[in-house]
């Protein structure tokens, strides 16, 4: 910047243009500082109370004294984002990760009374078979299979799901526990992004943008 030598057109338009470049290369500096200020903040982050983390895991579950079984897992691509610490997850899983930094891993295990909690008998429900019947009137038997998921409404309207437990000629014996109720459950995998909510985000208790809730 400073004076230019405006003597020719070409000299006025050269210094012209190296005030741009020196102006952009400044631009572009502090935009590079803001960004590794802004990374460095991230990587020195704790996840606490109102963080939105988002983990990569792989979970298993063990009955007692059963084998572990493999149930599901998120990988970097669709990685689970959710806002800590407002009772989304449970309890045992957000109890192991609070205090993790971004780009560590973990791999502990979670007892059923910090999960879905012990299988409870009075969620062993016979139904009348009757309760199976379509439109038509015909019982849908192909959905009546040891195993099947079904999706049920209450008298008071609330939704669940059910699983088939024996099929008999008058009843149906249904198991409305959680799937995961009674298991020890194995979560392994790394924290893979880390940041404070926004305001809005608090505001509604959920993750907006990518891996969130869209309104």
């Amino acid at each position: 910047m400073g004076n230019r030598d405006c003597s020719s057109p070409g000299n006025c338009i050269a210094g012209f243009v190296s005030g741009i470049k020196v102006g952009i290369w400044i631009a572009f500096s502090h935009c590079r500082k803001k960004y590794y200020l802004c990374k460095k903040i991230q990587k020195n982050m704790k996840i606490t109370l109102n963080s939105v983390v988002s983990v990569t895991y792989k979970l298993n579950s063990k009955p007692e004294g059963g084998e572990e079984k493999f149930i599901e897992e998120a990988g970097k691509n669709n990685p689970l984002t959710f806002l800590f610490g407002v009772g989304g997850m449970i309890a045992g899983f957000e109890a192991n990760l609070n205090g993790l930094a971004l780009g560590d891993t973990f791999n502990f295990s979670i007892r059923p009374e910090d999960a879905y909690g012990e299988k409870h008998p009075d969620n062993l429900v016979d139904l009348p078979i009757e309760a199976f019947k379509d439109e038509k009137g015909e019982i849908q038997r192909d959905m009546l299979k040891i195993g099947a998921i079904i999706p049920m409404q209450d008298n008071e309207g609330h939704h669940m799901r059910g699983v088939v437990v024996k099929v008999g000629i008058n009843d149906v014996s249904m198991d409305f526990n959680h799937p995961l109720a009674g298991q020890h459950l194995r979560f392994e995998g790394e924290v893979v992004a880390l940041r404070a909510a926004t305001e809005d985000e608090l505001a509604h208790g959920h993750v907006h943008g990518p891996g969130g809730h869209h309104h």
